[in-house]
């Protein structure tokens, strides 16, 4: 981060605020205060969510074969919940975009590099993303 560099993370504060403040119900507040401590207040400069119904996450999940791992296994009503938080919070925090992750793998990393270079021309306006 110092030097200036592009750092991508699948996971930041952005799933500890859908996945325990939606999914678990804890207090929204709470969970921020400890993201606070946890992170030094670190924001990244863009959370983009990939968004597909419930029902598409879990057709991908059988078709790859993968084991269920401990969140996966809570079951769609809690899945639709951390959904419904992400939505929630593309909507209401700053630096938040949410995409169509529906379709082919192809179409969903074209709509990701539109975004990139939407938002940061100087950045990806001209490299081979």
């Amino acid at each position: 981060l110092a030097a200036g560099k592009v750092v991508l993370a699948d996971r930041f504060a952005l799933s500890t605020l859908a996945y325990q403040g939606y999914g678990r119900g804890l207090p929204l507040d709470d969970v921020r205060d400890g993201l606070r401590i946890a992170t030094g207040g670190l924001e990244p400069d863009l959370y983009i969510i990939l968004d597909i119904p419930i029902e598409e996450s879990s057709a991908r999940q059988a078709a790859s074969g993968v084991e269920l791992d401990r969140i996966e296994s809570e079951g769609d009503g809690f899945l639709q919940s951390v959904r419904q938080g992400y939505l929630a919070l593309g909507d209401s925090e700053s630096g938040v975009r949410v995409l169509n992750g529906s379709g082919p793998p192809e179409a969903v990393q074209d709509r990701v590099r539109e975004l990139l270079i939407e938002i940061f021309p100087e950045t990806f306006g001209g490299s081979a993303l």
